[in-house]
């Protein structure tokens, strides 16, 4: 079994987290889809800033992967956004 860390790379202040792609791993590329394809979460920035309540923990949908099951590599889940992770308690919101 793989271990999923959902990785918070910054954060901004109590309730705001910039956090790796979960979708594309943080390449900034669309999975399945040429270098110039951005990713339909990030934008291609390979990370995405999630208004929420810390700690995050791993989508229990998507097992962390950010992808949505049942569909193609590139469909973000639909739970967590495809950032592959939700806050333990409370609502959360991708702000970009």
């Amino acid at each position: 079994m793989s271990k999923t860390i959902i990785t918070i790379i910054q954060e901004i202040d109590s309730n705001k987290v910039i956090v790796e792609c979960a979708l594309c791993r943080g390449s900034g590329q669309r999975p399945g889809y040429t270098s110039d394809t951005p990713c339909t979460v990030c934008n291609g920035k390979g990370v995405v800033l999630v208004k929420c309540t810390p700690p995050l923990v791993k989508c229990s949908l998507c097992n962390g992967s950010g992808h949505r099951p049942g569909y193609t590599s590139d469909t973000p889940c639909k739970a967590c956004g495809g950032i592959g992770g939700q806050p333990l308690t409370g609502e959360f919101e991708i702000l970009g």
